[in-house]
């Protein structure tokens, strides 16, 4: 299942995630998840101020990850860094952070330790 939220201009420095990831991130989703994650690098181009470059991700509710999606993470954090930006992983649950670790990723993505939620 995919849900993507996208962002809005009126949510400040504290803002949630971007997008949220639930589901497996496998080879049955990768294809969708790319083609989202892209647009959402591409949807607010020029919209947001120069400091505010992080694409932010919630991995919360990933119940699966494979190689394919791992392979996915790397290919948008590339694509983040060509269009000046940076892939943020957040809500990254153990199962994932470890696979991270072990592929020694976690020293090339960006991992913020928890979800910011908009106070409501």
């Amino acid at each position: 299942m995919l849900v993507a939220r996208p962002f809005t201009a009126a949510q400040s420095d504290s803002r949630p995630a971007d997008s949220y990831v639930v589901g497996p991130l496998d080879v049955t989703t990768a294809a969708d998840w790319r083609a989202s994650l892209i647009d959402a690098l591409d949807a607010d181009r020029g919209t947001r101020a120069d400091t505010d470059t992080d694409l932010v991700v919630d991995l919360s509710g990933v119940d699966a990850v494979d190689m394919v999606g791992v392979g996915l993470l790397v290919g948008v954090h590339r694509q983040a860094g060509r269009r000046g930006r940076r892939l943020v992983l957040t809500g990254v649950p153990p199962r994932v952070m470890r696979l991270l670790n072990a592929t020694r990723l976690r020293r090339v993505l960006a991992v913020r330790d928890q979800p910011r939620v908009l106070a409501i």
